[in-house]
């Protein structure tokens, strides 16, 4: 059929032309001489005792794995609210707020398309603080925004939360990946990148409740879940460093 621009339509459109902004600033952030490791020999297969946890007393043992499991449960809790928030938002905005259908959906798109702006400012702030002092902060600002998602009878305080919490999610999202390859030994990354991979099953829990947790009972669990976040960046602070 023909293509039409109206009311229709115009989500998909606007969708569509983030779409192509972002696949223009993927071209232009992206280095074109491409990794400094190319051309160089490979690391020699015999890693040293350091490469494995086996040299770490059982205390010390203990806390290392715990520190991975937080980070892994930081990646799989923050992809759960980040589907719960689209799911819910759009629901919020159209139910509570009465906004139109096009307009929800143009400004959930919106939100969701930040991150493209956001995340190579968080890789810049990278090269002056470590990851887990940015992962840190990004826990405190989801925590702070839980308390605009509440109903106050105004769209303004949830959408600013949204926008707020969208980001920090997406920046823990980044720094928890990030940290996991740190943290872990040589000899333990593929099984943990692994466990990553199939924690992206906690999206379908996330949309379940964005579908059926009312907005402040949805507020109250990212609430609990980003107490939680902040708790466990506390506690392993210092064990969330390069072995």
């Amino acid at each position: 059929g023909d293509m039409v621009v109206d009311k229709e339509t115009n989500p998909g459109w606007m969708v569509a032309l983030l779409c192509v902004v972002q696949i223009a600033l993927v071209v232009w952030v992206f280095p074109r001489e491409g990794s400094k490791l190319i051309g160089k020999e490979k690391l020699s297969a015999d890693l040293p005792e350091s490469a494995a946890p086996n040299f770490m007393s059982l205390k010390a043992k203990v806390f290392h794995y715990f520190a991975l499991s937080y980070v892994v449960l930081m990646i799989a809790l923050s992809n759960a609210f980040l589907s719960a928030w689209q799911l819910a938002a759009t629901k919020v905005i159209q139910l509570t707020f009465e906004w139109s259908v096009q307009w929800s959906a143009v400004l959930v798109g919106g939100i969701c398309f930040t991150p493209a702006f956001v995340t190579p400012l968080l890789g810049r702030l990278s090269y002056k603080f470590q990851d887990r002092t940015i992962l840190l902060f990004s826990c405190l600002a989801q925590l702070l925004s839980c308390v605009l998602l509440f109903d106050y009878g105004t769209p303004i305080p949830y959408l600013i939360g949204g926008l707020l919490i969208f980001n920090a999610m997406t920046s823990e999202v980044m720094f928890s990946l990030s940290l996991s390859t740190k943290v872990a030994f040589l000899s333990e990354v593929d099984v943990v990148m692994s466990v990553i991979g199939l924690s992206t099953i906690s999206r379908l829990p996330g949309f379940m409740l964005g579908s059926y947790l009312a907005m402040d009972e949805l507020a109250g669990t990212f609430l609990a879940g980003s107490l939680l976040s902040v708790l466990g960046a506390c506690v392993f602070f210092k064990k969330l460093v390069p072995t």
